[in-house]
Formats: C-alpha cells, sequence, structure tokens
C-alpha cells in the first residue's frame, strides 16, 4: 500500500455498515476498539426515514448517507409506458438489467453516496454492501496519500442467505466471482464465529484463516448490579417466570409460536423485547392475553444482555432455511449467554448448537412447534433451584471466558497495526 500517514496526525478509520445501523451493536463495538486505541474515528451507514444524517453515540461521529449518483435511476424498477410494455413482452426492464450488471447496485449506490467522507487509512466493512464502498473509498484515499487498508468483515455467507439460494446458477456464479474479487482484495479477513471461517477457507480457497471476532459483549458490559429490569418494565409479579424474545420483530423467525408456546407454561409470560413489522401483531395479542404476554421497546445495544439477565429463559426459533442461517450466531445468542439465561433455539441451528449445546444451555426444538416449544421451556423453567443456578453461573463464565468481545482484540489491533503502522 501506498501513501504514508500525515505527519503528527492520528490515524483515522471509517467503520461501514449498509444498514440504517439503528441497534446494529458490531460497528460500534469496532469503533469504539479502535477509537481507544488512538484512531480518529467515524461510522458511517445507510440513511434512513426519520433517522438524523450525523450524530454522536458514544463520542463517535455516526453519518448516514443516502444513495446517490446515475445508478439510482435504476434501484428501482419504473412502471413507465417502456416497462409495462417490455414486462407484457417477458422481457427484462433497463432496471432489471442494471440490478444484474452492476450487482450489487444498491451498494455501488450508497457508496457514492459516501465521497463526502474525509480519506481514511483504515476501513473495516462489515458485510458484503459495506466492502463495495469500502474498496470504492480505499482506492480513492490511496490517490490523496492515505493508507486505505480495507478490513472486509464476512457477518454472512451472502450469496446462501435471503432468495440468492433460489436464483439461476449463471447469476450466482456471477455474484460469487465479484464477492471473491471483494474478498481477495481486501488487506484483513474477519468474521463472526469458527462456522463462517471455515466456510470463507473453503469457499474462497484462503491461505490465511479469517479472524474470528465474536459479537458478544465486552466483559464491561456484562450484567452487574440490578438486573430485574424485564420483571418491572413488564408490571409481572415476582412469582411469574419470564420467557424473553430479543431482537427484530420479523415472520419467519418464530416469535409468533415463541408467544403461543408460552401460553401453555404456567406461571410464566412472554415478553418481546425489540422492533420490527409484527409489532402491531405482538401489541394485539398483549391485549389478548394481560398478564402474559409483553411487548416492550427495545433497548441500547450495550444494554441488551443486562435485559436478558432478567429473564429465566430466552426463545429464538429461526428456521434451518439456509446455510447462512444454519450457520450464523445471533446477538441474542451472546446476549443471553452474558446475561444467564439458557435458550430454546431452532433445531438444525449448527452455529447455535455448538455453542449451547455442550454446556448444556440450552434445547433445540422444531422452529414451527409450539408444543414441542412449550416441552423445552418446562424443563428449562421446571428444573431444581440449584441446577438453573448452576446452569446460569456456567453461561455467563463462558460469555466472560471464551466469548467476550475484548477477548480478540489485542489480536485483531495487532494485524491491524500491522497493515497500518503508526506513523
Amino acid at each position: 500500500m501506498s501513501g504514508p500517514i500525515p505527519a503528527g496526525g492520528p490515524r483515522r478509520a471509517i467503520v461501514l455498515s449498509h444498514k440504517t445501523l439503528v441497534g446494529y451493536s458490531r460497528t460500534e463495538r469496532f469503533a469504539r476498539t479502535l477509537r481507544d486505541a488512538g484512531w480518529q474515528v467515524t461510522i458511517a451507514g445507510l440513511a434512513g426515514d426519520g433517522l438524523p444524517e450525523r450524530e454522536i453515540v458514544d463520542g463517535i461521529e455516526l453519518i448516514r448517507a443516502a444513495p446517490r449518483g446515475r445508478l439510482i435511476s435504476f434501484m428501482h424498477d419504473r412502471r413507465g409506458r417502456l416497462g409495462r410494455g417490455l414486462r407484457r413482452l417477458h422481457l427484462p426492464t433497463p432496471s432489471a438489467v442494471a440490478q444484474v450488471a452492476a450487482w450489487p447496485l444498491a451498494a455501488r449506490a450508497w457508496a457514492d453516496g459516501l465521497h463526502d467522507l474525509p480519506p481514511a487509512d483504515l476501513y473495516h466493512a462489515c458485510g458484503l454492501g459495506a466492502a463495495v464502498a469500502a474498496h470504492q473509498l480505499a482506492s480513492a484515499a490511496r490517490r490523496s496519500g492515505r493508507r486505505g487498508a480495507v478490513v472486509y468483515d464476512l457477518i454472512d455467507i451472502f450469496l446462501e442467505a435471503n432468495r440468492y439460494p433460489t436464483l439461476p446458477g449463471w447469476r450466482r456464479s456471477l455474484y460469487r466471482r465479484r464477492e471473491a474479487g471483494l474478498v481477495h482484495a481486501a488487506d484483513l479477513l474477519t468474521t463472526v464465529n469458527d462456522a463462517l471461517a471455515d466456510d470463507a477457507v473453503m469457499r474462497w480457497r484462503l491461505a490465511e484463516r479469517p479472524l474470528v471476532i465474536f459479537n458478544a459483549p465486552a466483559r464491561a458490559e456484562l450484567p452487574q448490579g440490578d438486573t430485574d429490569l424485564v420483571r418491572r418494565a413488564a408490571g409481572l409479579p415476582a412469582t411469574t417466570r419470564v420467557v424473553a424474545f430479543l431482537g427484530r420483530f420479523v415472520p419467519g423467525r418464530g416469535i409468533l409460536e415463541a408467544g403461543d408456546a408460552v401460553m401453555r407454561v404456567a406461571d410464566a409470560a412472554f415478553v418481546a423485547i425489540g422492533y420490527g413489522p409484527l409489532e402491531g401483531e405482538l401489541r394485539a395479542r398483549d391485549a389478548e392475553r394481560p398478564g402474559r404476554h409483553v411487548t416492550l421497546p427495545a433497548v441500547p445495544p450495550t444494554e441488551v444482555a443486562r435485559w436478558a439477565a432478567g429473564a429465566d429463559a430466552t426463545v429464538f426459533t429461526s428456521p434451518d432455511s439456509t446455510l447462512n442461517l444454519r450457520l450464523s450466531t445471533p446477538n441474542k445468542l451472546w446476549e443471553s449467554l452474558a446475561g444467564g439465561a439458557p435458550v430454546v433455539y431452532g433445531a438444525g441451528l449448527a452455529g447455535v448448537e455448538a455453542v449451547l449445546a455442550p454446556e448444556g444451555l440450552g434445547i433445540a426444538v422444531a422452529p414451527d412447534d409450539p408444543v414441542a416449544i412449550a416441552a423445552a421451556l418446562r424443563t428449562l423453567l421446571d428444573a431444581p433451584p440449584a441446577e438453573r443456578a448452576a446452569r446460569r453461573a456456567r453461561a455467563r463464565t463462558l460469555a466472560a471466558e471464551r466469548y467476550a468481545w475484548d477477548i480478540r482484540m489485542p489480536e485483531y489491533l495487532a494485524l491491524v497495526d500491522r497493515r497500518v503502522p503508526r506513523s
């Protein structure tokens, strides 16, 4: 890499995510780590309705940018006369062609919206969309005399998630080659768990395994002091066992089935903490099941583990419908561990099972079966008090001694220093 760091100036880093950054803890954790190591840090994300373009988060500047440039006109299929005529003839519209030819088009347009950011020495990209922007910005940064190193954080198996597995083979092959270019052009690769690291080595034929950095709370975020927050916020008596769902309220993640299951468990209440499109339906259920079904707003990422500590169990029963879901370890897993709460999780989630099963900290169930979910919850909740206390202690110890964020940070910072030496 070319270009010195300006004499006497701090190294500059930009942490990117092609998300609106609402409740997204990973960017904030990397930003705080770099800031505490002496870097000047900015977080860059995607603009969203009602969200500020600029704000300060824990003393760090956060910028949200909207897509711009010539690609914007192709981001959405227009319903004009030309488009209607082409669809009647079963021919692709200009937007459809551009979506493939310029894939990932939305990320490229967002990258154009970020070009007002000052050039940086390091770009840490959380996910594929962020990697597209990072490489574009890094190229310009190197021309201006900055280091422009890129860390590609493989937060998921992008082409094995959502609708991508259903695409025609030629499109998947095209997209795979483009992602391979981003992977091999990066100066450093990181990822979120061992399963994704192993997949990346095989998928991209890597000579060096990505550094695994679990998105678990740092030791400083582990629950201390008063942790009975859920029961108080939900207005529940001390005799009620709390089963919590943490995270986004979206279809296909088992949240409605989990609520139905808890209604089959005596002296228990279901408490959903988060946000998302199913919030209205959840609140309607609150009215139908007072005292047993409660929906609470999202809490700051650094506080989730403390809220999880107030639950007797947590539940997330996502299906294993894609390879990405099977191998992923969602944030709610780490937050549950840090809080000491055992987990009922969807069968087939190998990434989750690898963490929980060895220590007996959870039970796998069919994700769409409220009866099975209820039976698993009874097993956890009805265990003798000494067994429950020992399990909670094992979970907290595991979170602190094996998975805590700060465990991997010295190695991460050493690798970054190697790519961007101090002046």
